[in-house]
């Protein structure tokens, strides 16, 4: 997570920097050069798959921790029984 988390950031100052860059370009009626463009496609699909990555670790976490709840709570009840 601390990777994507980097990355994520990382893509982000990226994306701020290019796309003011490319605002320059359009505030002075001139066309953003293709490989501006693609620049910031490159840095747009780094951001989403960062942001995917961590979505989807956040999710498997949420999911281990509740099913370990779910599980003590087992536990504890199977305990209570044997007594």
């Amino acid at each position: 997570v601390r990777n994507a988390e980097k990355s994520k950031k990382e893509a982000a100052g990226a994306l701020h920097t290019l796309k003011d860059r490319a605002a320059n370009y359009t505030q002075n009626d001139k066309p953003v050069p293709d490989k501006l463009k693609s620049q910031i496609a490159a840095f747009q699909s780094t951001y989403d798959e960062a942001a995917r990555r961590i979505g989807s670790v956040q999710a498997e976490r949420d999911s281990v921790a509740e099913q370990y709840a779910r599980d003590r709570s087992r536990l504890a009840e199977l305990l209570d029984q044997g007594e």
